[in-house]
């Protein structure tokens, strides 16, 4: 096994533990103080670095997955911090990485299964019941086109038709059922790329505000 291989997998579960905090705290009762507690180290940090590193005075508010330039900060400061915690990781355990490897590699696959496929049935769910994208109300009808965000261009056409939103909804439901079984993670991961691949172009080019969460969910989805 190679060091590269070992660092790249120790990396990614490095990553997705900097990126995904505070969960699972402040879901757990008694937690919520550790969740605090997190959210104020990483403002601290994301005010430090966005100030002293790209000159920025960040007002915006942190919310997982926006595209605040808070959130782009963070994502630069994870990418550091997982950088050097997975070379001492590596360096340090450097005599065990081939006998830790397969208990790392199972571990970083079920947290990613888990979350992914926790993630994207929420999403299905709110599609395949018409709360993302409700139908046109008579003041959608009646707005000059040109008065449309692209965010509000994309929502009235995906509310426009049930048959294509509730597809789209089905579509995410069965590929994060899936993942929550070993044998066909596979599968699921596949259908899931191709779904999460329209999902963030549709993002991209409508300019909608998740485009930092979409792009990690097709990640993870390309990772299992």
């Amino acid at each position: 096994m190679s060091f590269s291989r070992a660092y790249a997998l120790r990396f990614s579960v490095c990553y997705w533990l900097l990126c995904l905090q505070p969960f699972p705290f402040g879901t757990i009762p008694g937690t919520d103080g550790v969740a605090l507690a997190d959210l104020r180290a990483r403002e601290v940090m994301i005010q430090f670095v966005g100030r002293r590193l790209f000159g920025l005075t960040i007002t915006d508010g942190q919310y997982s997955g926006a595209d605040t330039v808070s959130n782009y900060v963070a994502m630069f400061c994870f990418v550091v911090l997982a950088t050097v915690l997975a070379a001492a990781w590596a360096l340090l355990r450097r005599r065990s990485l081939e006998r830790e490897q397969p208990r790392v590699t199972a571990l970083h696959q079920v947290g990613l299964r888990y979350v992914l496929g926790t993630s994207i049935l929420g999403y299905a769910v709110v599609k395949l019941w018409k709360v993302q994208f409700p139908s046109l109300e008579p003041s959608d009808l009646e707005l000059n086109y040109g008065e449309s965000s692209p965010m509000g261009l994309l929502w009235r056409f995906m509310g426009h038709s049930t048959a294509y939103a509730f597809a789209t909804g089905l579509a995410e439901l069965a590929g994060g059922v899936l993942l929550f079984f070993r044998r066909t993670t596979l599968l699921g991961a596949l259908l899931l790329v191709g779904v999460l691949t329209q999902v963030l172009l549709l993002n991209l080019c409508f300019d909608v505000n998740v485009k930092i969460w979409s792009a990690h969910l097709l990640l993870m989805a390309v990772i299992l």
